[in-house]
């Protein structure tokens, strides 16, 4: 069986999807990453007490993704939470956060090594109008950390301290390797089920693109007009609906109105013709008993007798059987 270019298409694209979803869902979980981002909703990460200043406690938060060299002139507190090895703090960054402290700024470093921080700034303490602090643990910023309201109190109590003016609060992301591209930080750190739906949305959405106005499969053909179901099943149905209204009466003059309108057309009479005609045509075109038969059908046209669901279903069956003789 010959597959068709539709269905080529649609099973590569499948296949696509399913591999890149297994890929997401195969990949490190967030919970295992070491990396201390605002973005990240793992163990080690600070979303939570992220949002917790900006959205619970009302503190004009942000991020940092440039260095220190370019710092915005309306940050009030920098919070720096265990950088990276492979973004290390520049010295002249670590000049440039010597000058901001020292004008006013407040610097909070958060990292298990103190070893890890620029020198300089590995203790608390004040540089003439600013300030920094250093807290040893990352627990007390982390989502596990978290857990125990109790470890961010400390910190919570230093930002307060050095925020007021409505300065901001950034959070360091540049030394976290992000730089400034929030959207890699976001889509490293967007849940692996996230990740997964949004292939399988994204697949759906070119499938639907793609089979705009076309069908896929074979186009089956339309009925043949030998397979019509017979014109008296159409009949008889019709009739049992008249039955429920009381109509059979109706019912049957209609069919008889067919039937007069069929043989006016065959012999080419008015449609206004008169029995009388109609028969006499009958007779000289077909037979006799022919005839007959239609004029005691024709003679029901305005019966005024009330006909049982019996008498209709004779006439219609009358009806039929002569139209059948006379027209194939």
């Amino acid at each position: 069986m010959r597959i068709s270019k539709d269905a080529c298409f649609l099973i590569i694209l499948f296949a696509v999807a399913v591999a890149l979803s297994t890929m997401f869902t195969g990949t490190r979980s967030n919970s295992k990453s070491d990396v201390s981002a605002t973005y990240s909703t793992g163990a080690q990460g600070v979303k939570a007490f992220y949002t917790l200043l900006g959205d619970r406690l009302g503190y004009n938060v942000s991020r940092l993704n440039m260095p220190y060299t370019e710092m915005p002139r309306d940050v009030g507190v920098l919070v720096v939470v265990q950088p990276v090895d492979s973004t290390p703090i520049s010295p002249d960054e670590r000049d440039a956060l010597n000058r901001w402290v020292r004008s006013g700024g407040t610097a909070i470093f958060i990292s298990d090594s103190v070893k890890k921080l620029p020198s300089g700034f590995r203790t608390t303490r004040r540089l003439d109008k600013g300030f920094v602090y250093v807290f040893g643990s990352r627990k007390v910023v982390t989502n596990s950390g978290l857990k125990d309201y109790r470890n961010a109190i400390p910190l919570i109590e230093a930002i307060s301290a050095h925020s007021a003016g409505g300065h901001r609060i950034l959070f360091d992301e540049y030394h976290h390797g992000f730089g400034t591209s929030k959207t890699a930080a976001l889509l490293i750190h967007t849940s692996r089920q996230v990740k997964a739906g949004a292939v399988i949305v994204i697949a759906a959405l070119v499938a639907l693109g793609y089979g705009k106005a076309r069908r896929f499969g074979a186009v089956r053909s339309l009925p043949n007009a030998n397979m019509l179901r017979p014109e008296f099943e159409y009949v008889e149905s019709v009739a049992r609906i008249y039955e429920r209204a009381n109509a059979n009466n109706l019912t049957a003059g209609i069919l008889i109105q067919s039937l007069r309108q069929r043989l006016c057309q065959r012999f080419s009479l008015p449609q206004d013709a008169s029995r009388q005609a109609i028969v006499q045509h009958l007779q000289n075109q077909v037979d006799e008993p022919t005839a007959q038969y239609a004029g005691r059908l024709l003679d029901d046209e305005h019966a005024s007798r009330r006909l049982s669901k019996s008498d209709m279903l004779s006439i219609a069956q009358q009806v039929h059987s002569l139209e059948s003789r006379l027209f194939g």
